[in-house]
């Protein structure tokens, strides 16, 4: 499958269709968990004892899918290709979500920066690879039953989720836990989230319902 921005379909002349699938992707740390945090960057859990659910999101999936959407975690998760963490693990965490969640799937990339791959953010594979396996579930017809990204949209903390959101015309929502790193620029996202503290449950996520409409 070519993951070439080229191959991007928004389905720009179709917006009313009422075959048209909606989507929320949701990052996975600081969206679904609690990242774990050091010096005030955001690290990801190596297994489930490190794993918690931030507060509320369950409830806020739940009601996103009451309103229609398909809910599709991605995330990057390259400690994998650097020796650090254990894919087994990480795959344990995947299974558990879905296991308490209505998320309908979960892709991740597990590459480093290194090993150009299509798939890590802000690059769009994992989003071409939800487009592609929805559309032929759904329907017969492709080019009423895809993902369409312009009524969809993109809910993370970092630049990356709000670049590759950019890249793919999704409304991005930016969580801002003010991390100490490169921030997006305000034009790289459409609403933002304003909490304090990554890693203490605020249930500020439930937020995301005020925009996804």
């Amino acid at each position: 499958m070519d993951l070439s921005s080229s191959n991007i379909s928004n389905n720009s002349n179709n917006n009313t269709s009422p075959l048209s699938l909606r989507a929320v992707f949701l990052d996975r740390d600081g969206v679904i968990n609690l990242p774990i945090i050091k010096n005030n960057l955001p690290f990801s859990p190596g297994n489930l004892n490190e794993f918690i659910f931030c507060d509320g999101i369950v409830e806020t999936i739940r009601e996103i899918k009451n309103r229609n959407y398909l809910v599709i975690v991605v995330t990057n998760q390259p400690d994998v290709a650097r020796g650090i963490k254990v894919k087994d693990e990480i795959e344990k965490i995947h299974q558990y979500i879905k296991k308490h969640t209505l998320v309908d799937e979960i892709y991740c990339c597990y590459h480093d920066n290194k090993d150009n791959c299509d798939c890590r953010k802000p690059k769009v594979g994992l989003f071409l690879q939800a487009q592609q396996h929805f559309s032929s579930q759904r329907s017969q017809c492709s080019q009423c039953s895809q993902i369409n990204f312009n009524e969809s949209y993109m809910v993370g903390d970092r630049k990356s989720d709000m670049l590759v959101g950019r890249k793919l015309f999704l409304k991005n929502i930016f969580i801002n836990y003010n991390y100490h790193e490169p921030a997006p620029s305000i034009t790289d996202y459409d609403y933002i989230i304003e909490t304090t503290n990554a890693n203490t449950n605020t249930n500020h996520l439930k937020q995301i319902l005020n925009f996804v409409i």
